[in-house]
């Protein structure tokens, strides 16, 4: 299957904007405030649809229970990411929804209007259930009657022809797009010499033709040879690092070489690679890679214990916290910075954020708790923040 360039231009502007900003989204757009303070057990979920993004606190089990929770309707054809019955992590989790629009097809002399969230020409056949062949081809068209489309994108499909080829005594099927002969070897990368004969009855290439090449007074030895398949690598955030699942294995694709011989005896002694057609395209190995952060080990203590507890910062979120006051504050509670005035367990600035009782652990880390998850979406963010940083 492929797809015109000119088709990929008016796909980016007519379809990707109904999603894209969804996931491209930093801040830019209506953000809903997350009120309430976290309880044991609640996950910071960010959710993006439509262009904006939500951020709630939420003790869903799954991704369904959160957007339910969340008064988010799915309606037929959306997509989320991950799927509605992933069971959330605790912690940071991220959930994306992309929401389908119309979208009609033309195949030869049938159209097929369907509703579709996905991003690639590839899903959107997938989901209307038309299988493609590598060379079919697929174009973005304009719909003269506004009134027909109604308002959809459509795809209009150009089949590929299938040619029988005898390639130096090797029987292949082909599929093209070629009109000519000469298109078709172009195509396929044949390089004719003085020596080859071409046996074709017609002018221009039909469905179901057959072309022969024979070279005159050599001998021809093709062979099939494999290709390798390449790992295509899927980022996940919502998973921690060292995670690693094949999601689709990879095939091995096939090509034919044909080689001049140079015989002596009756033995070889020479060969040269004369032409090589790709006869199956290898299949990427699709890998789930996870990118989470496993954050830094938490140094327990009593003391330490006992404020966090009490200001109702969530537990897998501890090791982020005393990384960050470790190194603002050594877990003084009335330390000041002499330079910039910065006070508390967690380093304010100004220090009357915090209040008459600054130096108060659980009050600090209460204020903390909001500003991570107002400035950066939650600990984690904030960590990598203070990394590149040294503040945050």
């Amino acid at each position: 299957m492929r797809v015109r360039r000119g088709g990929e231009l008016l796909f980016s502007v007519g379809i990707l904007v109904f999603f894209v900003l969804a996931i491209a989204f930093k801040g830019g757009l209506a953000q809903a405030e997350v009120d309430g303070e976290s309880k044991s057990g609640e996950s910071l979920i960010t959710i993006f649809d439509r262009g904006e993004k939500r951020i709630i606190r939420s003790s869903a089990g799954t991704v369904g229970e959160a957007l339910s929770l969340a008064d988010i309707d799915l309606d037929e054809g959306d997509h989320v990411e991950p799927e509605t019955s992933e069971k959330i992590e605790a912690g940071q989790f991220y959930i994306n929804i992309y929401r389908a629009r119309p979208v009609i097809i033309s195949d030869g002399g049938e159209r097929t209007k369907i509703m579709s969230a996905s991003g690639s020409v590839a899903e959107i056949m997938k989901d209307a259930g038309i299988q493609l062949s590598e060379r079919d081809l697929v174009d973005f068209v304009h719909s003269e009657n506004v009134t027909q489309a109604g308002g959809s994108i459509e795809l209009m499909i150009t089949r590929a022809k299938n040619i029988n080829f005898l390639y130096y005594g090797t029987k292949l099927n082909l599929q093209t797009q070629a009109k000519t002969v000469n298109d078709l070897f172009e195509e396929q990368g044949v390089a004719l010499v003085d020596a080859d004969s071409i046996i074709f009855r017609n002018d221009l290439l039909s469905d179901g033709d057959t072309v022969e090449i024979w070279r005159n007074g050599t001998e021809i030895v093709t062979e099939t040879e494999a290709i390798g398949f390449a790992i295509e690598k899927i980022l996940d955030y919502n998973r921690d690092k060292g995670y690693e699942e094949v999601i689709e294995a990879g095939e091995d694709g096939a090509k034919t070489v044909s080689y001049e011989i140079e015989m002596i005896d009756g033995k070889e002694i020479g060969r040269k690679k004369i032409n090589e057609i790709v006869t199956k395209q290898p299949k990427n190995q699709k890998v789930i890679i996870g990118m989470k952060s496993l954050g830094p080990k938490y140094d327990s203590s009593t003391e330490k214990n006992k404020w966090l507890k009490a200001s109702g910062i969530p537990e897998e979120d501890w090791g982020y916290v005393d990384y960050i006051v470790t190194k603002e504050s050594t877990w003084r509670p009335d330390a000041v910075n002499k330079s910039s005035g910065a006070c508390g367990l967690v380093q304010a600035l100004p220090c009357s954020k915090l209040g008459a009782n600054w130096s108060d652990p659980v009050v600090a880390l209460k204020w903390q708790h909001n500003y991570v998850t107002e400035r950066y979406g939650g600990y984690r963010q904030a960590y990598e923040f203070w990394l590149k940083n040294k503040w945050y």
